[in-house]
């Protein structure tokens, strides 16, 4: 009975350990999430504070010609509408990738032949916008 209860007690131990880890794992996971979170709103932060104060002095300026002025602005507002739809194009290549795999896993023939087609063209679609982004 005492031998038993020892074995009992230990696996008691192990069983809290193990618990002790996985809180461990995942409050360290959370810390990591709100790090990084943290530190993408700060960068955020800067960058809208460094756009205003272009766009403040572009708008300010008397030794820029109006027609530069709307040239600037034209491409301000390009490159805005580039990184937002690049991030855009970002998430849609992960569901069509997630399709694909997930049918080539359930071993269905025709929805990943279907879903590596749509994949392609995502991909075909997003290529030459990703090389804009890269070259703007």
């Amino acid at each position: 009975i005492v031998q038993m209860t020892a074995n009992t007690k230990s696996k008691d131990k192990k069983i809290y350990g193990q618990r002790t880890g996985l809180i461990a794992n995942i409050t360290s996971y959370f810390s990591q999430c709100t790090n990084k979170a943290r530190v993408m709103m700060g960068h955020a932060s800067t960058t809208w504070k460094n756009s205003k104060l272009i766009l403040r002095m572009l708008s300010n300026s008397n030794s820029i010609q109006k027609k530069t002025k709307r040239y600037l602005w034209k491409l301000f507002i390009f490159r805005v509408v580039l990184l937002v739809l690049t991030v855009g194009l970002n998430v849609a290549i992960s569901y069509p990738m997630n399709w694909y795999s997930t049918a080539l896993n359930e071993r269905n023939e025709d929805q990943f032949w279907y879903f590596l087609k749509v994949f392609i063209g995502v991909i075909l679609i997003t290529s030459p916008l990703f090389a804009l982004d890269g070259y703007i």
